[in-house]
């Protein structure tokens, strides 16, 4: 059997353990870690523009946390505090930074970045309701399936925060993989020709882990080519500004 198949997907790995990780690893690197910064909304940076936008929108600051080379922020949308991290590039990676905020109270998950179009043409704001798991994480997390879901009440808050600021947006399937160049155009075309919408590299993993914990995840992905489609206003600032209103809607997600 392919390997990734033997897995035992309701098996986990206990969050108490990861949590005492967490804080030993804090010990041995002398960092003091304080709960006061760490919160139940966490946007996950899917791209390093969108990560620097993000923080500048909220305000953010650095807090204390385990990864040297990766930052955790946190930022405000009005008077809510939201963790803020950069969680790619890839499945492993996005999957590695949710269990550890999962472990320290993180419960609804926002993943903000950028796809390659698949069936669009130009430029688009893309809300998954559902991804294609052409990666190995997702396997590792849940059964064996071709797709995988978001979670209703994210993609829910975040059409209406698009409804609301009056953004158009596309939904529908993405397609994630882990081989970037690995998108021939024999895939690309039967993706096409079932209305697969854009191509990433973390969504379906962000989904898995989520169904796997228990807490809730939507992305939001610019896709396109901006060089080749002149803009008739900054989508990547849109993009932006719809996950950071939905947060208002996910405040009163049980």
């Amino acid at each position: 059997m392919i390997p990734l198949l033997r897995h035992n997907y309701h098996e986990k790995i206990s969050i108490e353990k990861i949590r005492q990780d967490i804080y030993e690893a804090a010990k041995r690197n002398g960092v003091i870690l304080n709960e006061e910064h760490f919160h139940g909304i966490v946007i996950l940076a899917l791209n390093v523009p969108m990560l620097h936008r993000l923080l500048q929108m909220t305000n953010a600051r650095e807090v204390p946390w385990i990864y040297r080379m990766r930052p955790l922020y946190e930022g405000y949308i009005g008077n809510t505090p939201v963790n803020i991290i950069w969680a790619a590039p890839g499945a492993p990676l996005a999957a590695y930074v949710m269990e550890h905020l999962i472990a320290i109270g993180g419960k609804i998950f926002i993943g903000v970045g950028t796809a390659g179009n698949v069936a669009l043409d130009g430029m688009h704001i893309v809300i998954p309701t559902g991804a294609i798991r052409d990666e190995g994480t997702s396997y590792h997390y849940i059964p064996p399936s071709e797709e995988v879901s978001a979670s209703k009440e994210v993609v829910s808050a975040l059409l209406m925060s698009a409804k609301e600021l009056n953004i158009p947006v596309k939904t529908g399937l993405v397609w994630s993989t882990d081989a970037p160049l690995r998108e021939t155009p024999s895939m690309i075309e039967t993706y096409k020709k079932r209305g697969v919408l854009a191509v990433d590299m973390e969504t379906s993993a962000i989904f898995a882990v989520a169904q796997h914990r228990g807490v809730k995840a939507g992305c939001i992905l610019l896709s396109g080519h901006e060089v080749q489609h002149p803009l008739p206003f900054d989508l990547r600032e849109a993009t932006i500004k719809i996950a950071l209103n939905s947060v208002k809607y996910l405040q009163k997600s049980p």
